[in-house]
């Protein structure tokens, strides 16, 4: 899995570009990350801000039922 985070919107064009070439748009990039390191505890920035991530790697807890949820909403 790729993440990449930028200070702009993008276009559907460059949406559907990052669907098959992760990082290929650098116009606006806060960040590029390649997600699938599985022992990393720092995951480089490949875009040029230079905003390396630090990952936690405690303890994963499982419940059964979902991580969030949200009361009944009235309307």
């Amino acid at each position: 899995a790729y993440c990449s985070v930028f200070d702009r919107a993008l276009s559907l064009e460059e949406i559907q570009e990052l669907q098959f070439k992760p990082h290929s748009i650098t116009k606006g990039a806060l960040g590029m990350w390649d997600l699938t390191s599985e022992s990393a505890t720092v995951i480089k920035d490949q875009s040029s801000a230079g905003n390396d991530l630090t990952v936690d790697i405690s303890p994963l807890v499982s419940y059964d039922g979902p991580p969030v949820s949200f009361p009944q909403m009235q309307g």
